[in-house]
């Protein structure tokens, strides 16, 4: 648990970095350009999210192979691999940026986008997604760092794009007045910055990352064994997105006060769900590097406690936003009396079952770090499905209330999922394999997967 905590603490503090600033966001568009436009900011969550999803969920997906190459010590395949990863994260990223910004409008009108809300929601998707390749490749960067075991420089990176953020929204938005492209121009410009900066301090540290011609010769030889890892990540992703989008039109659907209430309360809910996701990240890194040293009895030992660590984490999270998150959230929404109720509610259903949370990250990166991420796109149907169900059926049967409910229904759902399938999956590996020490007859020991 301690080298868990100590991989994933800079993580859970890059992630309250990226909340804070994301606060300074909302705290910034609500007061100087209204709730209208932070409703209008809000708007395009779900259809960003889809393509971020993808492109961050590839890049993942794919660094699974580094660290496990890195923890088997083949120095040579980790440079290959971070050939392979820079390559095929720029053919997506470039393929994906006309795409999503030629659609951004039409998609936001498919989705019942209010129309008072209509025309800065898509403003600011449109400038988000022609600068979408700077926030991916500093998540690139980040993600090889940590498939080296250094989760402290992407925090040191992400504490500079930030601070950058903030001070662009104010020059963007205070001083020029640009409106809500001002926001999207700030998000764009400080990821950019901070992915060349890390890009440089990650080779003076690492000086044996410096790519050779015969690193990038090789590329074609790996695409076949990063594209198996990174294809059904980022699809799971995007699987996730679809049921979010569902979401996100049931609750156009509702009127503008609703997008607006749902947005306060998700910036909030961010400071719960990003420290969790943090531990389940940390997972993935500590199962792939022990998968490739063959440690089976440290793969069971480290999952258990993450989960206990990730559970208790959350139990935190909860407490916390049911004390705190009310008055925060009538902070922000004092001209939107009807907006403040249904966002209560919204955050007293949400965060008061973080645990399913908790425990679905953990076991789903304890499959990725395994090698299988096939699984890990299949729960991500589950996700879809259970939030489809909701926007589809609960929404027009209760109304907002369905919509409270739409992701504790998705934890719990996909958090049965890939626990039952972690168990068979690390059971069978280890009875099937002889790298692990302890060969075929460590499944059936008092103290490893037998007992899992």
């Amino acid at each position: 648990m301690r080298l868990m905590l100590l991989f994933a603490v800079p993580m859970v503090a890059g992630n309250l970095f990226q909340q804070l600033y994301q606060m300074a966001d909302t705290l910034i568009i609500g007061n100087r350009l209204g709730s209208a436009a932070l409703g209008a900011v809000g708007c395009t969550g779900a259809v960003s999210g889809m393509v971020t999803g993808l492109l961050n969920g590839f890049v993942s997906g794919m660094s699974v192979v580094t660290a496990r190459r890195y923890g088997a010590e083949d120095i040579s395949g980790v440079r290959r691999s971070l050939a392979a990863l820079i390559v095929l994260t720029g053919i997506l990223t470039l393929a994906l940026t006309g795409i999503s910004a030629a659609l951004a409008r039409p998609v936001l009108r498919a989705l019942n986008t209010p129309e008072e809300l209509l025309e800065d929601a898509a403003t600011y998707a449109l400038v988000f997604f022609l600068g979408v390749a700077a926030p991916t490749f500093f998540n690139l960067f980040s993600a090889i760092m940590r498939a080296m075991g250094d989760s402290r420089t992407p925090l040191l990176f992400l504490a500079v794009a930030c601070t950058a953020n903030i001070a662009l929204d104010i020059v963007c938005v205070l001083w020029l007045g640009w409106g809500v492209a001002g926001v999207a121009l700030a998000t764009v410009a400080s990821q950019g910055a901070a992915a060349l900066l890390s890009h440089r301090l990650m080779v003076r540290r690492m000086p044996w990352l410096r790519l050779k011609l015969a690193d990038l010769a090789c590329i074609k030889e790996e695409m076949g064994a990063h594209l198996r890892q990174g294809i059904p990540i980022g699809l799971q992703s995007s699987i996730i997105a679809i049921g979010t989008l569902a979401v996100q039109a049931a609750l156009n659907s509702l009127g503008a006060e609703s997008v607006i209430a749902c947005t306060v309360v998700q910036r909030l809910d961010g400071f719960c769900i990003l420290p969790l996701m943090s531990i389940g990240t940390a997972v993935a890194t500590y199962v792939s590097h022990n998968d490739g040293a063959g440690e089976a009895e440290r793969i069971s030992l480290g999952v258990k406690r993450a989960a206990m660590l990730n559970v208790g984490l959350a139990v935190a999270a909860s407490l916390g936003m049911l004390v705190a998150g009310a008055g925060m959230v009538e902070g922000l929404l004092v001209d939107a009396p009807e907006a403040l109720a249904q966002a209560m509610l919204y955050l007293r259903v949400n965060s008061g079952l973080y645990i399913f949370a908790a425990l679905m990250f953990v076991l789903r990166n304890a499959l990725l770090g395994l090698g299988r991420s096939e699984l890990v796109t299949a729960s991500g149907f589950v996700e879809m499905l259970m939030r489809s169900f909701a926007a589809l059926a609960l929404v027009p049967a209760i109304g907002f209330l369905g919509l409270c409910v739409a992701n504790p229904m998705a934890w719990l759902g996909a958090g049965v999922f890939v626990g039952y399938l972690y168990r068979r999956v690390f059971v069978y590996k280890v009875r099937g394999s002889t790298r692990y020490k302890g060969g075929a007859n460590y499944a059936g020991s008092n103290h490893g997967a037998g007992s899992e």
